[in-house]
């Protein structure tokens, strides 16, 4: 299922192009997006996902290509720590 974008695809192109040579020029592998107004740009889509405080999840967008969507894996599943607490080490 497609859903809608706030822009058209060749919008979507655009930006994504534009920030990839900026990148280029400044020999940034990727960029790291993680606020509600850079997803928004980049995407289009106006979602309140990203506020999740349990699962938060993020944009990638590498030196070449399109968008990555990275998450976090629920807390039940995310790696402990091991050995004694930093207190006792």
């Amino acid at each position: 299922m497609d859903l809608p974008r706030g822009f058209p695809d060749t919008e979507y192109k655009a930006r994504v192009s534009r920030a990839q040579g900026m990148m280029a020029r400044h020999d940034l592998a990727a960029l790291f997006l993680t606020t509600e107004p850079d997803i928004r740009y980049f995407t289009g889509y106006l979602t309140k996902f990203w506020e999740s405080p349990t699962r938060p999840w993020f944009l990638v967008l590498p030196a070449a290509g399109d968008l990555r969507a990275a998450s976090a894996p629920p807390p039940s599943q995310r790696a402990t720590p091991r050995g004694p607490p930093p207190a006792q080490r």
